[in-house]
């Protein structure tokens, strides 16, 4: 009996008892809750990250356009914004201008991978720029046909019809994965997830 009431005593028994007494609350329902916030807390605060990445929320990917900032479900996701692998390269051939540019294309697509979407905003303040700048430059890469999706982008709004058709287009043309990847800026997740959608529309 001495043993199991030291047992008792832990954060998570105290935590659940603090439930009951603020929210007035029987036993069951704020150990519910309790269980809830530990999933909540583990999804969006208990993130590894390497050297150069950050953690973000980002509004996911499913949400729609229109739909209040406020209201709209959001995801933690890891965004590498300094990479020693490129960035000094990029630095050096394109300039500041340019740097800022292949972080925009990585960001966004790392957000897209992990079932998200960055705002222009959302990019002007991890890039420490301006909103329309951030617009320009998207316009940019577009031109050049590095489709970049965000949650502001004309292109992009919408079912994303525009990068699934060129990349469905590269792809029934005979190009690789590696092909595709390359010409269109997104990663291979990305990629089969845009053919997985096309392959089931078909055969339906």
């Amino acid at each position: 009996m001495g043993i199991s009431r030291l047992k008792s005593k832990n954060a998570r028994n105290a935590i659940i008892q603090k439930l009951c007494d603020d929210f007035n609350l029987t036993p069951i329902i704020a150990e519910a809750f309790y269980a809830q916030f530990s999933q909540y807390y583990q999804a969006h605060t208990n993130i590894e990250l390497s050297s150069g990445q950050i953690a973000y929320e980002a509004v996911s990917a499913d949400e729609p356009a229109g739909k209040h900032i406020r209201l709209a479900r959001k995801t933690t996701i890891r965004l590498r914004l300094y990479d020693t692998s490129s960035d000094f390269e990029v630095l050096a051939e394109f300039g500041t201008a340019g740097l800022r540019r292949h972080r925009l294309a990585r960001i966004t697509r790392e957000a897209y991978d992990q079932e998200a979407l960055l705002s222009y905003e959302d990019i002007a303040l991890l890039l420490t720029t301006s909103s329309s700048t951030v617009k320009r430059d998207v316009q940019q890469l577009n031109r050049e046909g590095n489709y970049i999706i965000t949650r502001g982008s004309k292109l992009d709004m919408g079912p994303g019809l525009s990068h699934k058709t060129t990349i469905i287009d590269y792809y029934l043309k005979g190009y690789s994965f590696t092909d595709i990847e390359r010409i269109t800026n997104h990663s291979e997740r990305s990629v089969k997830r845009y053919l997985a959608d096309f392959f089931q529309i078909a055969s339906l």
